[in-house]
């Protein structure tokens, strides 16, 4: 019990999900960042970006468990995923919200 009262909350990153056309959002990216994206997800040609493409913003820093960084930090309505920011920093993907291990309740 004692190394628990001793150990530090994880410093975390919180990223809110938006969903946005992927034809709009690929307008304002460079050609290599388009290209880049195009390739992330398995396409070929522009006419395919017509479906909608998941974005993950970092809105705020913070540490703690994921549930209690989003509780404390979140101050609008949305969907939010909070990951080590030792992953965020080396590029890892966020854990999708139907795999985190609790429920959040609306603000």
């Amino acid at each position: 019990m004692a190394e628990r009262a001793a150990a530090k909350p994880t410093p975390r990153v919180m990223l809110m999900e938006f969903e946005v056309n992927g034809k709009g959002f690929s307008n304002c990216l460079s050609e290599a960042d388009r290209e880049a994206l195009k390739t992330q997800l398995g396409i070929e040609s522009d006419d395919a970006l017509d479906r909608p493409v998941q974005v993950l913003i970092p809105v705020a820093r913070a540490a703690g468990g994921p549930k209690a960084v989003i509780e404390a930090q979140a101050k609008t309505r949305g969907r939010f995923r909070a990951i080590a920011q030792d992953a965020f920093d080396q590029g890892q993907e966020a854990i999708p919200p139907e795999q985190q291990k609790f429920e959040l309740k609306p603000l």
